[in-house]
């Protein structure tokens, strides 16, 4: 078949008019959906790497919080412990305040009892009169007038006491050698000896309760 047959021409031109006109694609198909997400997924890491730190610093802080939390439990512990000492001691003075006024009233009454045999031996005293007591027991009688200032020394010091005590133990010693006449003075010495035993006993039950 001759080339110049005008009917192959025109199918050729046809055909080469057919391919100038097909679309040649200008690169790979995924480039342009890259180069449109990358930046995307840059912002997603550090978005996430930002977590990340925030979490960090959170754990961090929870760590500390929960550690003065412990402190504060230790220290509410203590606190505790503190205030039970506190009322035990509170209590022990109490009981020490309870004794001590039960010890105070006991001394007040036994002074009490004491006041009362001197009023009652001053009264013997006012009663009967010096004049009734034989001269050579006026040493006796001295001791019997001025027997309150004698019971105040008593508490006073406890020299005072043992020195009034041995004075009249004596003194009662050299009455046994010479009897005095009279059944007045021999109630009245009678009735002085049980008032200083009394007075003996009163306080060494006082200094037992003080001690």
């Amino acid at each position: 078949m001759d080339s110049k047959d005008p009917a192959i021409n025109d199918t050729a031109n046809n055909n080469s008019t057919q391919l100038e006109h097909v679309p040649v694609p200008a690169g790979p198909a995924h480039s342009a959906v890259t180069s449109t997400s990358l930046p995307h997924l840059n912002d997603f890491i550090t978005k996430v790497g930002e977590d990340a730190y925030t979490i960090q610093s959170l754990s961090s802080e929870l760590e500390r919080t929960k550690e003065k939390l412990r402190e504060a439990e230790k220290k509410i512990s203590q606190l505790e412990i503190d205030n039970q000492t506190i009322r035990e001691d509170i209590d022990n003075a109490r009981e020490l305040l309870s004794a001590a006024q039960e010890d105070g009233n006991a001394v007040k009454a036994q002074l009490q009892a004491h006041e009362d045999s001197v009023e009652q031996l001053e009264a013997a005293l006012k009663k009967w009169g010096t004049a009734s007591i034989p001269l050579f027991v006026s040493p006796l009688n001295s001791r019997i007038i001025n027997y309150k200032s004698t019971l105040d020394n008593v508490f006073r010091c406890d020299n005072a006491r043992k020195t009034a005590f041995l004075a009249f133990i004596r003194h009662w010693s050299e009455m046994q050698t010479v009897r005095p006449s009279g059944d007045r003075v021999d109630l009245l010495c009678s009735r002085f000896a049980r008032v200083y035993d009394a007075l003996e006993r009163g306080t060494a039950e006082a200094r037992k309760s003080s001690a």
